[in-house]
């Protein structure tokens, strides 16, 4: 039997998911002592790791065709600026070649009621443009707290209020939760697919997955009034970086 483009990648999918996670273990542990400035690194490059997995499965989801040198080519598709910026890249292309009227049918799904978003699609595009915009700077800013000195040999020094740095952490770590479990969604959603599915029916399937459930539980997390304040601060502290 011809092996699919998602038996080729899954596991490749599956090692990024590994990896990104004990990162992302090892930077919490590290948050946890205070030390920020270890732990910002371990939390960029756990990002990156996960970012890669849901950009790989972004592509199988809509390009089942995808051939041997296509998927190592998306297993390395750039700098790790490049590889960072992997999460928003991904949502931004999904939100892009959505339609307006498919875009409306998710948001009037149970998915839909479950996360619900007053926004249109292209004020979300936006949004997410910004967004990318903004994290362009995450690998200088992994870069100056891994290393004693930067590319033009100067020390590099980290006094910054450890509030800030806090406030980085928190906004890290959340945007690695949410791109772990968006990741473990496609794989679950994968699997209950069947040919006869329509879309309200996937919708509606998906909609009972575990993934789904973290992610509710993650999405109020996140945006209760006072974290949302912290993960503002952590992305103003990088735009200023």
């Amino acid at each position: 039997m011809k092996e699919s483009s998602f038996d080729k990648a899954k596991p490749h999918i599956e090692k990024y998911l590994s990896v990104g996670k004990a990162k992302l273990e090892t930077a919490v542990l590290i948050k946890k002592s205070k030390k920020y400035s270890n732990a910002i690194p371990e939390y960029v490059g756990a990002y990156e790791e996960i970012g890669q997995a849901l950009f790989i499965m972004d592509k199988i989801s809509h390009n089942e065709e995808i051939a041997e040198n296509d998927l190592k080519k998306y297993i390395k598709p750039a700098s790790h600026t490049k590889k960072i910026l992997t999460h928003y890249i991904t949502r931004k292309e999904q939100l892009e070649k959505n339609s307006n009227k498919n875009f409306e049918k998710v948001k009037k799904s149970k998915i839909g009621e479950l996360f619900s978003n007053p926004l249109d699609r292209k004020t979300i595009v936006e949004k997410t443009k910004k967004r990318i915009s903004i994290y362009n700077k995450l690998n200088n800013l992994r870069q100056t707290f891994d290393y004693s000195h930067d590319l033009n040999g100067q020390i590099t020094t980290h006094n910054y209020d450890k509030e800030d740095l806090n406030a980085l952490c928190f906004l890290l770590e959340s945007e690695c939760q949410v791109s772990y479990y968006e990741t473990k969604l496609g794989l679950e959603g994968h699997s209950i697919r069947t040919p006869d599915d329509t879309d309200e029916t996937y919708l509606a399937k998906i909609a009972s997955l575990p993934a789904i459930r973290k992610l509710k539980e993650l999405y109020e997390k996140y945006n209760s009034k006072q974290n949302q304040n912290l993960r503002n601060k952590g992305l103003a502290f990088i735009n200023s970086f």
